[in-house]
């Protein structure tokens, strides 16, 4: 069925779906008594308080249709469709875009429409009409298309992603032109070479770099896998196990669509304090350490001012880090510097010896033992600055770390690495 023919036919079943919300499936003609008498039963009915279950069966409707719609356009037997995404496929738009809302009552206006109709036909091609005025053919193709090349909803990445489908799409009075086999296959290209650009420009900034451990610097392949949730699906993507890709010219990126891939990115390869908490969590089950709010205390009054800092604040003013600040190959090691502690300091000394203006490290110092975990906890931390940094753009040198009267200290405790 063509494109036009299924908007056609799926807009009818909406419009009749709102005129059964407003009570009217069973008038033929409206007097303006009647008029009068639907105008309030529309009100209450799709804008008043029971307008919940309405909105979402029209809503549900609407995906119907792009379910039909992406049926029709896209090649599954393209290069750009491996096994996996096929599957992904049969998620329905239903189910995938739950989150959103397409069609607001609000925007339809059925009163005015009721106001000014003599029939049920005539409201029906009035509604068909407002439907496809807001919710036209360009904004159905970029939520085709954005399922299509991603695997889950971001509001911010599908608002971006627009960018990419207007670049393409040039005729917005044709449906045809607009929602075909061959648009679809080159919306997926450029999305793909824009996704490849940003996965490549990420991992070259982060782990190119020589000042970051090299046990912290994972393969371009697990880093894939890592990124797995992320929006592209496309297997051209398993190429950058082996090949490094060609880079796009500058007109194949789309400026705002990329700085939310890589915002997407960077929420993957860096976690939070709550987050390495979880994995903290998954494999030291049976520490006494439960809590989020334990584990902050730990990185705040051993962690970091073992580094040499007050509590993040180096990470916060310094470096404006994001909230996630810790790439998650640090995770483990991190972990087990906490883990350490908290075994071994169950009482966590004050506050105010631990993080007072003249801390020492050396109040953790009791044997050889400790003196190694004390060096462990400093490359950890700077480590996590490293590749923090890296990402912003900051240059980074040993004098930016330590004050001189740490520098006996530190070559004193680096010495067995």
């Amino acid at each position: 069925m063509q494109v036009n023919s299924i908007i056609n036919k799926h807009y009818r079943i909406i419009a009749e779906n709102i005129l059964i919300a407003a009570n009217l499936s069973n008038s033929i003609t409206l007097t303006s008594k009647q008029s009068k008498q639907l105008k309030q039963i529309a009100n209450d009915a799709i804008i008043g308080r029971n307008s919940h279950k309405y909105v979402d069966d029209v809503n549900s409707l609407f995906f119907i249709m792009l379910d039909e719609i992406i049926a029709s356009i896209v090649d599954t037997k393209s290069k750009y469709f491996d096994d996996e995404r096929r599957e992904l496929l049969k998620v329905s738009c239903t189910e995938f875009y739950k989150n959103i809302l397409v069609i607001e009552p609000e925007r339809i206006k059925l009163t005015s429409i009721i106001k000014q109709a003599d029939s049920i036909h005539d409201i029906i091609e009035k509604v068909k009409k407002r439907l496809l005025a807001y919710a036209g053919y360009r904004r159905i193709a970029e939520l085709c298309y954005y399922k299509v090349c991603h695997r889950r909803f971001n509001k911010q990445l599908e608002i971006a992603f627009r960018s990419v489908v207007g670049s393409i799409i040039k005729d917005e009075a044709s449906a045809a032109a607009m929602l075909n086999k061959r648009l679809s296959n080159k919306i997926c290209r450029t999305t793909s070479r824009i996704v490849k650009h940003e996965v490549d420009k990420i991992y070259d900034s982060i782990y190119n770099n020589s000042m970051l451990d090299d046990k912290y610097k994972p393969s371009k392949p697990s880093y894939i896998l890592v990124l797995n949730n992320t929006p592209s699906f496309f297997s051209e993507d398993k190429k950058l196990q082996t090949n490094k890709p060609s880079k796009p010219t500058i007109d194949d990126i789309i400026t705002e669509y990329s700085h939310e891939l890589e915002h997407e990115f960077q929420n993957e390869i860096f976690y939070s304090l709550d987050e390495c908490f979880k994995e903290y969590r998954k494999k030291h089950c049976e520490s006494s350490l439960n809590s989020s709010k334990s584990y902050k205390t730990y990185w705040k009054i051993t962690v970091s001012p073992m580094a040499g800092y007050l509590y993040n604040d180096a990470l916060k003013k310094k470096y404006k880090a994001h909230h996630k600040f810790i790439l998650y190959t640090i995770c483990d090691d991190l972990n087990s510097v906490i883990d350490y502690y908290h075994s071994t300091l169950s009482i966590p000394r004050k506050h105010t010896t631990i993080i007072g203006k003249h801390t020492s490290r050396f109040v953790f110092i009791n044997s050889k033992e400790d003196c190694t975990n004390t060096r462990d906890t400093i490359l950890v931390y700077l480590n996590i600055l490293i590749a923090r940094t890296s990402v912003l753009d900051i240059p980074f040198t040993g004098k930016d770390i330590y004050d001189p009267e740490e520098a006996e200290f530190i070559i004193f405790s680096l010495k067995g690495k």
